[in-house]
């Protein structure tokens, strides 16, 4: 019996504090950011990023899992094949709705194999 393919997962969703330019030191205290997108287009990405990648994570297995402990940690974000299908339709739906704000949006996934046959094969290295 064939093992299903685990998957570790990476979300990407432009962000909403993308700048133009290196922002302008004013004084010790103060520094002027130029950001790519006005104060309103900044808002509705961060209201799509909300959206979205919140609940596509939560198709996914942390590790480890969220407690007091782990506060302030990455984790990994974990799949099987059956919630990778369910999370690339969600970021499909995300691309579209960020295109929507502006067409250089975009929100894509990427799926690392965690499968020693594909480790064996390469196929790990190859996409790190």
């Amino acid at each position: 019996m064939a093992m299903e393919k685990i998957y570790i997962v990476q979300v990407r969703m432009s962000s909403q504090n993308h700048t133009e330019k290196a922002s302008e030191e004013v004084s010790s205290k103060v520094s002027m950011i130029f950001y790519t997108f006005d104060k309103e287009t900044r808002q509705k990405i961060s209201a799509c990023r909300q959206r979205f990648k919140g609940p596509i994570y939560k198709e996914t297995i942390a590790y480890p899992p969220k407690t007091s402990e782990s506060t302030g940690f990455s984790r990994l974000y974990l799949c099987n094949e059956t919630q990778q299908k369910t999370i690339k339709a969600r970021i499909a739906e995300a691309d579209v709705a960020m295109k929507a704000i502006h067409p250089d949006l975009r929100a894509a996934v990427d799926f690392l194999p965690l499968d020693a046959a594909e480790i064996g094969r390469g196929a790990l290295y190859q996409q790190i």
